[in-house]
């Protein structure tokens, strides 16, 4: 975050995102998020998102 503050300033809203990919083999189906639902929130807060892991790219095609 002090890298982010620095650079964007403090009137730049952040959200931040936790993804708990290492609880995914344990959760159940009432507690995953479709990648539908994730993309209507998405649109609904009308940011740009880009998600980067190492040797993966995930992201929406908007």
């Amino acid at each position: 975050m002090p890298e982010i503050r620095k650079y964007a300033g403090d009137n730049v809203p952040v959200l931040l995102v936790g993804t708990k990919e290492d609880l995914l083999e344990t959760a159940n189906d009432e507690q995953r998020v479709s990648f539908d639902a994730a993309r209507r929130a998405a649109s609904q807060v009308k940011e740009l998102i880009d998600i980067r892991r190492i040797g993966q790219e995930l992201f929406f095609d908007d």
